[in-house]
């Protein structure tokens, strides 16, 4: 999380937030949130998520494109958290603050279940997520949102895409010419309907929770209009960057991405020529992790998961090694 973000945040924020969807202000617990504030508390007994944004990085317009979104999954049978309303029955509750910024507060049914680890990536588990991508992805091709104010942005308009100097040091031009290259590689590939809409954009393990049965999708707030096959080069790449002991990146990719793509394809088409582009969007969520590093992360000190991902990443990004050293993508076609 920035700095800033950390230093406008206060108790009577909270208090604000937790007064404005009647939440139990003795019921209340911090979560982890990488770039916003996350607390568990209740609603009249029902187990409850507050998401407090800043509007540096997302403003309220913007949290509210989501929630359509969402809504709209919701409505039409994916398994997602649904956003409660407010005691002024908003979906949103803006928390101005002295210097003309603000907080967007929002709040979700918790879900019930755990976010698995890699040695809970079982066949079913991994069949179930791609599944689950496949049909958020069938209902994205039908989504048109109430107001036109409240349409997602595209891929090349996030921040980190458009202008990653304002993140990276100086020195590391050669990054910004890598992300240059894969940019024009991937305006060339063609924009049609059944292939192209919103996308999760993030869907990894502590994005959704599994019950043994399925999994609910949360934390919808990066979703941007993108190619549907970048989402499973996303989910690839979350499930291989650190694979589980006695697996090289490769081999577990290999495990999983057979069941992962049959169950994608129990309910969305996808044409065979589309796996080609899989290393080309990896590579490209590599390049983006690696941006959104330097924006939310203290790399002075960081975490051990980010200290993790950080080592060596500058040298393969600059020398442009792929991210899995895997050939001939149509293997997993059926």
């Amino acid at each position: 999380m920035e700095k800033n973000v950390k230093n406008a945040f206060s108790t009577a924020i909270l208090q604000q937030a937790l007064s404005a969807f009647n939440l139990n202000p003795y019921h209340i617990s911090e979560l982890d949130g990488f770039e916003n504030f996350l607390f568990e508390s209740e609603i009249n007994g029902l187990p409850a998520i507050l998401r407090l944004s800043h509007s540096s990085k997302k403003t309220r317009q913007m949290v509210e494109s989501e929630l359509s979104y969402v809504n709209y999954l919701a409505k039409h049978g994916a398994h997602v958290a649904t956003p409660f309303k407010s005691k002024q029955q908003q979906l949103t509750e803006l928390i101005p603050l002295n210097d003309g910024t603000y907080f967007t507060a929002v709040c979700f049914q918790k879900v019930i279940g755990i976010h698995p680890r890699g040695q809970d990536f079982d066949d079913h588990l991994i069949h179930v997520w791609g599944a689950s991508l496949g049909k958020m992805h069938r209902l994205s091709v039908s989504y048109q949102p109430d107001r036109e104010d409240l349409q997602r942005i595209h891929w090349d308009e996030e921040v980190e895409v458009t202008h990653p100097e304002r993140f990276l040091p100086p020195d590391q031009f050669t990054i910004i010419k890598q992300l240059e290259i894969l940019k024009m590689r991937i305006r060339e590939l063609p924009v049609v309907k059944s292939q192209y809409g919103i996308i999760h954009n993030d869907l990894h393990p502590y994005n959704f929770l599994y019950d043994g049965e399925k999994i609910t999708m949360i934390d919808f707030e990066d979703c941007v209009q993108m190619w549907f096959v970048s989402d499973l080069a996303i989910s690839l790449f979350l499930m291989t960057v650190w694979p589980p002991d006695g697996y090289s990146q490769e081999e577990f990719a290999l495990k999983i991405f057979p069941s992962f793509i049959a169950g994608y394809k129990t309910e969305k088409d996808l044409p065979d020529e589309w796996l080609e582009t899989i290393p080309t969007f990896l590579k490209f969520r590599e390049i983006g992790q690696y941006i959104a590093m330097y924006r939310g992360a203290d790399l002075d000190n960081p975490e051990p998961w980010v200290a993790r991902f950080m080592e060596g990443r500058r040298e393969r990004i600059e020398n442009n090694i792929p991210y899995l050293n895997l050939d001939n993508w149509s293997r997993f076609a059926s």
